[in-house]
């Protein structure tokens, strides 16, 4: 595995202003880089492209940088940076190393830009000087890799039964690395981004809702329950967030894909009482109490789905209600919801057949 001394060199010796932190700068497009990017993709092929840039600047070499690290170009990435900025022919801001740590991550090489991040986190615990105020870490740059991590392909999940642990960095620890029992499997991409939002949240800095929404997506996408158990705490336990409507339903969807209808009505259970629901968050309840026949609780909530103001009864809502009506026998509601359902225009062909299928089963 490559090591990476990138901050004894550079960060010690850097003294000179620096741009303004990592949020409030614009992102570069960098467009006019991307055609010079070469097809080769091994380390050297960058080399020629460096003479081609007009204009040497921090801000241009690291739009250079951020073209790499969306293609994952890792080798050429960690090659920009020997070449410009080690030995200070140009020097590196935050920008510089947030996209050297992007194209590692975008190539799958997770420890190698956990080094650079805890490399880069530790200097500004061990440097009293002003420069390391110009390279905080900030939300902005966690919440750039979360989304990476939570986008990345999912090839191989490691598991617990394997010989190769699975890590996860203490919060309390610093870096040390602990084991995490693990029922089941966790892909390492999702849990690096649980180990960076577990590190951002010791060092108090605080998460935004896309981060949130991010690791809600892709537990649900990979139907990962422990991350997802773990994300929900973290939801919990952030003084600084009110959970919108948005948040609820990704949480609630992430606990479908994953099986865990109670847990999935304890969320609807606190939506509904402090009223932080939507059409969306009564659908998915819905959806969940057809899934495992839980009638009476589907009652309660299509009460609050056909009497809430202004709402518009979708009619696959309508269709679940429906069948759910007939699978527990109760034939005489499920016609009269049918009948009313064709007055308000709001079953459909489908709803006639679900009724038509019982019948016969009859």
């Amino acid at each position: 595995m490559l090591r990476f001394p990138i901050f004894r060199q550079s960060l010690g010796a850097l003294r000179h202003y620096l741009p303004a932190p990592y949020a409030s700068r614009p992102a570069y497009s960098g467009l006019r880089y991307l055609a010079s990017i070469p097809k080769l993709t091994d380390a050297s092929s960058i080399i020629p492209v460096l003479d081609t840039i007009e204009e040497k600047t921090p801000t241009s070499y690291n739009a250079l940088l951020k073209e790499l690290a969306l293609e994952g170009r890792s080798m050429q990435a960690q090659t920009v940076y020997d070449k410009i900025f080690r030995n200070h022919v140009i020097k590196a801001n935050i920008d510089t190393y947030s996209y050297l740590m992007m194209a590692y991550l975008n190539d799958g090489k997770y420890s190698d830009a956990m080094e650079i991040y805890y490399e880069l986190r530790n200097y500004e615990d061990r440097s009293p000087s002003s420069s390391s105020k110009d390279l905080r870490l900030d939300s902005s740059v966690y919440e750039a890799m979360i989304e990476s991590l939570t986008k990345a392909v999912v090839e191989k999940k490691i598991s617990a039964n394997q010989e190769e642990p699975i890590y996860e960095y203490t919060v309390g620890d610093g870096d040390s690395l602990i084991l995490t029992n693990v029922e089941g499997d966790s892909s390492t991409s999702l849990l690096t981004a649980l180990t960076l939002f577990n590190d951002m949240r010791h060092l108090e800095i605080p998460a935004t809702s896309k981060m949130y929404l991010c690791m809600l997506k892709a537990c649900k996408e990979q139907r990962d329950d422990y991350v997802l158990r773990k994300v929900h705490k973290l939801i919990r336990m952030d003084p600084h967030l009110d959970p919108d409507a948005n948040i609820i339903n990704h949480l609630m969807e992430a606990y479908y894909a994953v099986g865990d209808i109670h847990a999935l009505l304890d969320v609807w259970d606190v939506a509904e009482a402090v009223g932080g629901f939507n059409e969306v968050t009564a659908s998915i309840a819905l959806r969940a109490c057809v899934r495992v026949g839980f009638t009476a609780r589907a009652n309660h909530v299509w009460d609050i789905i056909s009497n809430r103001k202004n709402n518009q009864v979708q009619p696959d809502d309508f269709n679940k209600y429906l069948e759910l009506l007939l699978m527990d026998g109760d034939a005489q509601k499920a016609i009269t919801l049918l009948q009313e359902g064709k007055a308000k225009g709001v079953a459909n062909e489908a709803s006639v057949n679900i009724w038509e299928k019982y019948q016969r089963i009859e």
